[in-house]
């Protein structure tokens, strides 16, 4: 059984580019979510994970995903 999908649609006051950014770029990831490691691939099928350390130091990823479609700066559907 397929799983219906998700849909949020965000209005920010920013420029396009930089509320892009915020969403792709290691940078910002990594002050939204507490310093994981952001890293994807922004082709349709491309992987997406955030990482860092686990309770016990060793690393592990904390969230995996795929990226459905990117259209910089306008569209990313993961």
């Amino acid at each position: 059984m397929a799983k219906a999908p998700l849909s949020f649609t965000y209005y920010i006051a920013a420029p396009v580019e930089k509320v892009w950014n915020g969403f792709v770029s290691k940078e910002a990831n990594q002050i939204i979510f507490m310093g994981a490691e952001f890293e994807a691939d922004l082709r349709p099928g491309g992987a997406m994970t955030w990482s860092g350390p686990g309770k016990d130091g060793k690393p592990m990823r904390y969230v995996t995903g795929e990226v459905l479609r990117a259209e910089p700066p306008k569209l990313f559907e993961y």
